[in-house]
Order: C-alpha cells, then sequence, then structure tokens
C-alpha cells in the first residue's frame, strides 16, 4: 500500500520534490546500464537507450507532453535510427515509449483499485479502446494472411507494423490521452504547424531534389544527407 501511496505522488503531484526523487533514482540506474554497456555497444546506441529511457520516464509523468512530440514527429518519417540493416522511424520509438508510460499508468491504476477499492480520476490511462471489435477483424484476417503466405516472416512484419502498431500508439493513445477541447485544438494547432513545415520541405523537394524541377520524381529535399520526408512523395 505504501509503495503505491509513493507512485502516486510521483504520477499526479506537482511537487516537483515528489518527481525529482523518482528522477534520480532513473538517472543512477541509467549511469550504471551506460557503464556496463560501454564495452558492449555503440555509443550512440547507449545515447539512445538513455534518451528513450528518460523520455519514458517525463511520458509517465507528463503524458500530454509524450503526445506533442508523436504529433511534431510524425511526418517525418525519413528521421530514422540506423545500425545495420536494423533502422527505426524517431516517432515508432518515441510512440513506444508513450505507449509503454501509458501501459505502466494504466497498471498501476488497476492496482490502486484493488488495494484501494476505486479508480483514480486524477490521470490518464487506457481506459477507452475504440473500434476494437474492427481491429480484432482485421488482425485476425492478418493473422490468416501470414499463415497462408509464401513468405510469413515479411507478412507478419507488415501485420505488426500497419495494423497493430498503428492501433495500440496512433489510435488509442490520443483518444487516451487527449480529455478536453482545449487539448484537442492544441494537437491540432501542432499538427498543422508539423504539416505546414512538411508542405514546405516537398514543395522545396519538386524545385532542389532529385530530377528536373515536375519533370522528375519528387524525391525528397537531402538535408545534410537526411530526408526528412523519406524518399518516395508519390
Amino acid at each position: 500500500m505504501d509503495k503505491i501511496t509513493k507512485l502516486e505522488k510521483f504520477l499526479v503531484s506537482h511537487h516537483f520534490y515528489q518527481i525529482m526523487k523518482i528522477g534520480v533514482l532513473v538517472a543512477l540506474g541509467l549511469a550504471m546500464f551506460t557503464l556496463a554497456a560501454y564495452n558492449r555497444m555503440e555509443v550512440r546506441e547507449i545515447v539512445l537507450v538513455n534518451i528513450l529511457v528518460v523520455f519514458t520516464f517525463l511520458c509517465l509523468r507528463y503524458a500530454k507532453f509524450g503526445l506533442y512530440v508523436v504529433v511534431i514527429l510524425f511526418p517525418f518519417w525519413g528521421l530514422q535510427f540506423v545500425s545495420g540493416e536494423f533502422n527505426v522511424p524517431y516517432v515508432d520509438l518515441a510512440a513506444v515509449c508513450l505507449f509503454v508510460a501509458m501501459a505502466l499508468r494504466t497498471i498501476y491504476v488497476w492496482l490502486h483499485s484493488y488495494f484501494k477499492g476505486h479508480k483514480t480520476k486524477t490521470m490518464e490511462y487506457l481506459k477507452k479502446f475504440p473500434g476494437w471489435q474492427f481491429f480484432i477483424a482485421v488482425a485476425i484476417a492478418g493473422v490468416l494472411a501470414i499463415i497462408n503466405n509464401q513468405y510469413p516472416l515479411p507478412a507478419f512484419k507488415y501485420w505488426l507494423r500497419p495494423i497493430l502498431f498503428f492501433y495500440l500508439t496512433y489510435i488509442l493513445l490520443p483518444v487516451n490521452i487527449i480529455q478536453t477541447k482545449t487539448e484537442l485544438k492544441r494537437i491540432m494547432k501542432l499538427m498543422v504547424g508539423t504539416g505546414l513545415v512538411a508542405g514546405v520541405l516537398g514543395l522545396l523537394g519538386v524545385f532542389f531534389g532529385e530530377g528536373f524541377w515536375f519533370l522528375g520524381r519528387a524525391g525528397g529535399l537531402s538535408i545534410f544527407g537526411v530526408k526528412p520526408l523519406g524518399g518516395n512523395h508519390n
């Protein structure tokens, strides 16, 4: 019970001291991980793990902040972490961190309900599952397609990313985090802002990208060797 109470203070308290107590523990854990992994992982991989853990910690306390970051990064699929044959967009990493944080919040609410007999109403957690019937139907259809596919591993990859991952992160998270019209308007303003930036980059890609203006294929504007919008603008 005492542990539940301490966690509640961290999740809902507005006192900086309560937040920093958990933050210090996270920092110590990351310091130990960094020392242990220094000779086993690349430096940039260690840095990425540290950033993701810190971001998850912030999302655990400030879920809306995590959603804002995901919204800002959403159009920029070309910004990816690449290590060998492995690559993943930073927006997906941010979405995974936010989902983990919300899952931990949900577990806390369940424990809170079990020990105290009622659910807390002072924080966001996963309580709404819009269109879950349709999601399950599509997911089952995807599983059947994988079973009957000549190449099951690539099929599983495309089932995992566009179906399962998309629903859990880009549908489930906004529905449960956005709770007021003011928050919705703020999100829409961010979407408009990032959309305008993406539009400008796309237009610049027509004139300064591959090919000759409108006669060539729009391949994306390269900035220091990186195409923020990806390489395919069809």
